[in-house]
């Protein structure tokens, strides 16, 4: 750990572990937070921003949509971005403000899924675990969805 805090900030959180595992995949992730707090992870936690473009966003939630739970705002927020963009995946990835009002990511993800016909993931991150584990989180959700099992009949080493 002592090597990974020297390269990414430690304002690092769960949330930007996902954003940065998914983020030469072609997908489209959605920070659930509200607008701003996730700055960070463009202004200090993503060199290649500066490269390159990718589909990560903030949804922007607002104090009255997070007391009141308007699921359906953001799922067409994310339905109509991804009539534009056309990605390859669309992720759903939470923040302590999320987290706290038990938004259910799996859900809303299946949703999104139902409706756009584009293959969503939901990431229960908190902002209180660290990167790695978020990165993780990602990489474990993208093999479970797209990474088809072997048949079991090769032994270890065989190809």
């Amino acid at each position: 750990m002592k090597q990974t805090a020297r390269i990414i900030s430690t304002y690092s959180a769960d949330v930007m572990g996902v954003c940065s595992a998914l983020f030469e995949l072609g997908g489209m992730v959605v920070m659930h937070d509200a607008s701003g707090c996730n700055s960070t992870y463009t202004t200090h936690d993503e060199p290649r921003w500066f490269d390159m473009d990718s589909m990560i966003y903030i949804s922007g939630l607002s104090e009255m949509e997070a007391i009141m739970g308007d699921d359906e705002k953001l799922i067409g927020d994310i339905e109509e971005a991804a009539a534009d963009l056309h990605p390859k995946f669309i992720a759903l990835a939470g923040s302590p403000v999320s987290a706290m009002t038990g938004f259910d990511y799996e859900a809303v993800a299946a949703v999104i899924e139902q409706r756009t016909g584009i293959p969503a993931l939901g990431f229960s991150t908190t902002g209180m675990n660290t990167y790695i584990h978020g990165a993780s989180m990602a990489l474990a959700g993208i093999a479970r969805r797209f990474v088809e099992s072997g048949s079991g009949d090769r032994s270890p080493g065989q190809h």
